[in-house]
């Protein structure tokens, strides 16, 4: 806004300044602070370095006296006892000790200890030989007093520093949880007795916890550690306190431990901590610590202590002062600027109050709220835009309202149509939708059509590519009106609908969207087709009508010939009869059944040209619909005779390509006879199971299979024969019209015995990728 292009140049100009001021400032106190930083390291990791020297030596020293202490007095090797008392002595006067012990070649120990809380004890294995260890109070005369706990077995020979004591005259041993308490440890070791190999060994034992303590006695500023790695990058102690054995720097919870040890560790150390002799110092940033400088020394000595001392501090212990102040300068800065900024907008608001009042009032208008605009009595040009505004609002607000009656009467004219109104973009997305239009696709609401509906050629025209059919002709024509086309519904049905849609375009004469109004012909339609299958079935009965009229005709011609082959038959075999047998007559008598014969089949013939070859009425058939339809027809039958029906269909089946009338005539012969079956049977379970799906080929398969009296074997071949039958009043038609049907549709019929009783017939059609809508066959 223009109050704040007044006032923000100079507030920022005045910020960007205090913040440069700052910033030198920063920097200055930041050279000052690493250079302390690294003086206050090297001198720190140089006492640690001299504390540790000091500590070795005071071990070296310790283990002296016990050598000296054991030769002084004659103390045999095997009295535990009094090595017990003379471990009690040094442990007494030495206070720098931790652990002293002694183990011989039994395998047993005896060692004098302090714990954490500075009480004395004694450890021992039992018999001075290799046992359980045993802890005990230590009295002040130096005898063992009550027992305080017992650990696993235990045996001297077992450990790693027994056997390489035996061979050194001093053995440091690499840190380690000792055998007494499971504390990180290490120990000076050495050989005692006269005898080649010794006959025992000495040592004394440090806890690395009181290193750590010493460490942590030290101060290096607010966050400043010092710390020991050992062999491996193992933390053997730090001024944190920590001092576990298993735990690696890297992983340490303190930062500064962690992000030095993994620096010292990834850029100085060669083969160890630290590569080269004498102190080191580096400086590193850290992703927690930021600028942090350490200093570096090794030392070794013999044995498996090999040590890295390493001091290090973030540089932030000394900014953090001067941070402190430096956030107070600034903070007071912001202070002063904010309240010039306020000032400064206060006086630049006062002075454009009314075209902010203005303001607001457009953005009210521009959200469709309106809102008087208030009388400025000031002839400046604030006053002149005022007035001019406020004429526009008044034009503007009466042409709205024009724009909103006539949208409502648009709205209420497509909200209350019969037919569908639906307008859709190019690539198909549903723009708007009517009630009309929504309840002939079955959505519940406009909204949701057009949530749910991204593609209309997709998802609501029946037939791929119908569609782009008829863009194709919009965009030649404009408009198309009278369109005949198949939708689908949202519940997977279809209906039939005459389309008018036009282009719409904008005054620049470019498409917009498509507009469409639809009518729903779908019950009109099948009406007609209703109308076509009742002229055709009223053709078929006028056919059957007609030869039922003409049955009489055809009997008696028929019967002529027959008649006549009778006749000559028995003057034939009468002829034969004589003696001797007057075979001219006979042979003349049977040419004359001959020429009968033929009399007959040219009768046939006749009656075959009168009901002429017919088509088959080829169309999409659905066997699963056809077996549903069947088994509603016939199910006053199926509960006549207490009959339970089983369907197994499978509904993944795709549709065949046939007469739907003669596969339905099929499955009607079928289900019939196998209920009549059944009610001859009149006993035991009365079962009818029908089974639709596919055979080993791929093509489709139905089985009927019933519970009733059965057939034998060798009778199912003559099953589908003509005049072939098992019922009294039967004409043995059924299956053989069957079979004709089935045949003629590409498929094959057959019968087999039903287990435990029973039959089973079964027929299939080819699937519809092996069926063509060709010429069809015709059924005779």
């Amino acid at each position: 806004m223009l109050r704040w292009r007044l006032v923000l140049p100079a507030t920022m100009v005045a910020l960007a300044l205090g913040i440069a001021l700052t910033g030198i400032g920063y920097w200055q106190a930041r050279t000052i602070a690493a250079a302390a930083s690294e003086q206050v390291v090297r001198h720190c990791v140089g006492a640690l370095s001299d504390g540790i020297a000091d500590l070795l030596r005071r071990s070296n020293r310790t283990l002296f006296r016990m050598e000296n202490e054991i030769v002084r007095q004659a103390i045999a090797l095997d009295n535990a006892s009094a090595m017990l008392r003379a471990l009690y002595a040094v442990l007494t006067d030495e206070p720098d000790v931790d652990w002293v012990f002694f183990a011989n070649e039994a395998g047993g120990q005896v060692s004098a200890g302090r714990l954490a809380d500075g009480t004395k004890v004694f450890v021992m294995t039992d018999d001075f030989r290799a046992g359980v260890l045993r802890q005990f109070d230590a009295s002040p005369d130096g005898h063992p007093g009550q027992p305080l706990k017992s650990s696993g077995r235990f045996d001297a020979r077992a450990q790693s520093w027994y056997a390489t004591a035996k061979q050194q005259a001093r053995y440091w041993t690499q840190a380690d949880l000792g055998g007494n308490e499971a504390v990180l440890s290490i120990a000076l070791t050495a050989p005692v007795g006269k005898e080649q190999p010794a006959a025992g060994v000495i040592g004394v034992r440090l806890l690395l916890s009181s290193l750590a303590d010493r460490l942590n006695s030290r101060c290096l500023g607010y966050t400043g550690r010092m710390f020991i790695l050992g062999p491996g990058g193992l933390l053997v102690a730090a001024s944190n306190g920590t001092s576990q054995r298993s735990l690696s720097p890297v992983g340490s919870d303190d930062p500064v431990v962690r992000e030095t040890a993994g620096y010292l560790l990834a850029h100085i150390a060669g083969s160890g901590p630290l590569s080269g002799p004498g102190r080191q110092t580096f400086k590193f940033e850290g992703q927690e610590l930021g600028l942090t400088y350490a200093a570096a020394t090794r030392f070794q000595v013999p044995g498996e202590i090999a040590w890295t001392a390493i001091a290090a501090m973030p540089v932030s212990d000394f900014l953090g002062p001067a941070q402190h102040a430096l956030l107070v300068s600034f903070g007071i800065s912001l202070a002063v600027v904010a309240l010039t900024l306020l000032a400064g907008y206060w006086l630049v608001a006062r002075s454009l109050r009314p075209l902010s009042t203005l303001t607001r009032v457009a953005q009210s208008i521009a959200r469709g709220e309106w809102r008087d605009v208030p009388e400025v009595q000031r002839e400046d040009e604030v006053g002149l835009l005022t007035r001019a505004f406020k004429r526009m609002t008044v034009s503007l607000k009466d042409t709205e309202e024009s724009l909103r009656r006539s949208e409502a009467d648009y709205r209420s004219t497509v909200e209350n149509a019969l037919e569908g109104i639906l307008r859709t973009t190019f690539s198909g997305r549903v723009l708007s939708v009517n009630p009309a239009a929504t309840r002939m696709l079955g959505y519940a609401s406009a909204q949701e059509m057009m949530d749910e509906v991204t593609s209309t050629g997709e998802q609501i025209w029946a037939a791929p590519g119908a569609r782009e059919e008829l863009k194709a002709k919009l965009s030649k024509e404009e408009a198309v009106s009278g369109y005949e086309a198949e939708l689908k519904r949202k519940d997977g049905g279809t209906i039939t609908v005459l389309l008018t849609s036009s282009i719409i375009r904008d005054s620049k004469n470019q498409p917009l969207y498509f507009e469409t109004f639809m009518t729903d012909i779908t019950e009109r339609k099948r009406a007609e087709m209703a109308l076509l299958d009742a002229r055709a079935e009223l053709a078929r009965f006028a056919r059957v009508t007609t030869l039922g009229e003409l049955t009489a005709s055809i009997a008696h011609e028929v019967n002529q010939p027959l008649t006549a082959a009778t006749l000559n038959a028995q003057a034939g075999l009468s002829w034969l009869a004589q003696s001797p047998p007057n075979l001219e007559e006979a042979r003349q008598q049977f040419e004359a059944i001959a020429k009968d014969a033929q009399r007959a089949g040219e009768v046939v013939q006749r009656i075959r040209a009168m009901a002429r070859r017919a088509p088959l009425e080829r169309s999409w058939v659905s066997v699963n619909d056809v077996i549903k339809e069947v088994a509603a027809m016939t199910g006053s039958e199926l509960y006549r005779y207490q009959i339970a029906l089983i369907l197994k269909l499978d509904e993944t089946m795709p549709q065949v390509v046939g007469d739907r009338v003669q596969v339905e005539q099929v499955m009607i012969n079928l289900v019939v006879n196998a209920i009549e079956s059944i009610a001859a049977a009149d006993d035991g379970r009365s079962e009818l199971t029908i089974v639709s799906g596919r055979d080993e080929s791929g093509n489709l398969q139905v089985t009927v299979a019933d519970t009733g009296v059965g057939l034998a074997p060798e009778r199912f071949e003559q099953l589908f024969d003509a005049f072939s039958t098992t019922k009294p009043t039967g004409m043995g038609m059924g299956l053989r019209i069957s079979r004709t049907i089935v045949e003629a549709h590409g498929g094959h019929i057959w019968a087999k015995a039903n287990v435990p009783r029973g039959m089973v017939f079964c027929f299939t059609l080819p699937a519809s990728d092996k069926a063509e809508l060709g010429e069809a066959r015709t059924i005779s």
